[in-house]
């Protein structure tokens, strides 16, 4: 099943304590919210392959950004 998600860009702190970009994806069914570090296509693929690896339903969805 296809699932969309939010998107959005940010920063958060890192373990040396430093701002980094980030990229945050929520699962528009369940609503769970994935990070990854930077703001490249690779990042937002990788919270989408993060979210399917742990979704909390245990279901196997592909996810898209809305």
């Amino acid at each position: 099943m296809k699932i969309y998600c939010a998107v959005r860009f940010d920063q958060e702190e890192n373990e040396n304590g430093h701002y980094q970009d980030c990229t945050f994806a929520t699962c528009s069914k369940c609503g769970n919210e994935t990070m990854s570090w930077g703001t490249s296509d690779a990042s937002l693929r990788r919270c989408f392959f993060i979210m399917r690896e742990e979704c909390p339903c245990g279901e196997n969805n592909l996810y898209a950004e809305e």
